[in-house]
């Protein structure tokens, strides 16, 4: 199974004074569709070192990707995927590897519709993007901006954003194109990966249909000058004749997709 890999280029909007974290809202009302199996497992992994950010400042800062394959249609997804579920998420917490900030989510898995779950079965899935202390996403901060104290960086968190890709939220209900995580670093390893990044991420909204996130990212740049992105909030996408996995499906449309693409 071939992964999607990711080499980041981080562009840093620092708002110092910005207070708490914000929560996150939830999307949409999930339902069981399958009956809670006997043989149901927990996979979930627990975090040594979850990043608190509780009481902290929040920083934000925005992460763009080139990536070896585009993933454009379900089919696409599911011809690398090594497992497809829908699942409630049960929990969400952040951890990082050296600079790198992820996001955990602990799903319960309520429909298996490829791969070895069962109903009932949970388990810990990332992503790219999270909360990441100041400190250790940027280690040299403070040779660059000597008027930050230590104060400000032991008490500051930055909230990563891949691709203004939001972060998930307890009680919402997904469909995730999943690929195992052997050869990456640890935890990553007990953990599933999603095809894709938000490629293979497909959210219940409050119509109760299912889309992936689709990258906004807005840019102006002058003749031969360098691209400068805002993180201000874009307009909401339409989506009116979007087209294979950018559009917008009923559960039941999505699974006929994902069904036909095994064959």
């Amino acid at each position: 199974m071939r992964k999607n890999l990711l080499l980041f280029m981080v562009l840093l909007a620092f708002v110092l004074g910005c207070t708490a974290a914000c929560g996150n809202p939830g999307g949409g009302v999930s339902s069981t569709s399958q009956p809670v199996s006997a043989s149901a497992r927990d996979r979930t992994v627990d975090l040594a070192d979850a990043v608190e950010t509780a009481g902290k400042r929040i920083q934000g800062a925005y992460t763009t990707a080139d990536r070896l394959k585009i993933y454009e249609t379900i089919p696409d997804l599911a011809g690398d995927a090594a497992g497809i579920v829908r699942g409630d998420v049960l929990e969400v917490s952040y951890f990082h590897i050296g600079t790198v900030a992820y996001t955990k989510m602990d799903l319960e898995v309520t429909e298996s519709l490829y791969g070895d779950f069962v109903p009932g079965d949970t388990i810990s899935v990332y992503k790219s993007g999270g909360y990441i202390p100041m400190a250790d996403y940027l280690p040299d901060i403070q040779e660059r901006f000597p008027e930050i104290t230590d104060q400000e960086v032991a008490g500051t968190v930055v909230d990563v954003s891949n691709e203004g890709d939001p972060h998930p939220a307890a009680g919402q209900d997904l469909v995730v194109f999943l690929y195992t995580s052997e050869n990456e670093p640890e935890p990553l390893t007990d953990m599933y990966g999603i095809i894709g990044d938000y490629a293979g991420q497909f959210t219940q909204g409050a119509d109760g249909q299912f889309a992936r996130h689709i990258a906004q990212i807005p840019a102006q740049s002058t003749e031969g000058g360098p691209v400068q992105y805002s993180l201000e909030s874009e307009e909401p996408l339409d989506r009116t004749g979007l087209t294979g996995a950018d559009g917008v499906f009923t559960y039941d449309a999505l699974k006929t997709e994902i069904q036909a693409a095994l064959q």
